[in-house]
């Protein structure tokens, strides 16, 4: 992955701005990820160092919430189980609620559960997203896959390393989020 730069009119000056992520294949451009995939595939990574995540609570037609990314941890784990590689994806977001367009009541338990509900449903399917379009489209193992079975299962990899290039196309992610609202006005 190569951070993507675009060259934009500021004015009367030509400016460059960041604007997602290259992806390479075999030192080659396989393709780009847009700003909000790469903010996935910075979760993925456990890179993700903040940021804004927004939802709709309250029936409306944009997004009414902003939750503001505290801090992220994302596990990845492996199982080979009937000559398939499955992988897991785990994230863990803290967010703290930064904008309520909708005057949601953030005082509500329960509403601030649907809040964390929709914003790990919303990472999930996300992430999913990017991982069938990173497996289909560029079929490259941009997150280390390979790596991460090469350094907990050695015979493993040796056994996978000559297909690697058919089996990535072919493993099964499964993702699962946690978010938790840290600024909500009640006390866990």
């Amino acid at each position: 992955m190569l951070a993507a730069l675009n060259k934009i009119q500021n004015g009367d000056k030509e400016i460059w701005e960041l604007n997602g992520i290259a992806v390479c294949k075999e030192d080659k451009l396989a393709g780009f990820l847009s700003p909000e995939e790469s903010k996935y595939a910075l979760f993925v990574e456990d890179e993700l160092k903040g940021g804004i995540l927004t939802l709709s609570m309250a029936g409306m037609q944009t997004d009414d919430i902003s939750l503001e990314i505290h801090r992220n941890k994302t596990k990845k784990s492996f199982t080979y189980e009937q000559g398939k590689v499955k992988i897991r994806i785990e994230t863990d977001t803290h967010v703290f609620i930064a904008e309520n367009h909708g005057l949601l009541d953030v005082m509500d338990e329960e509403l601030v559960k649907r809040i964390e509900e929709a914003a790990a449903e919303m990472i999930e399917k996300n992430i999913s997203a990017l991982m069938a379009r990173i497996q289909g489209e560029f079929n490259t193992d941009l997150f280390g896959f390979g790596e991460m079975v090469y350094k907990r299962d050695l015979p493993l990899w040796r056994q996978l390393e000559p297909s690697w290039d058919t089996v990535f196309p072919t493993l099964e992610v499964t993702v699962s989020s946690k978010v938790r609202a840290v600024n909500s006005g009640f006390i866990r």
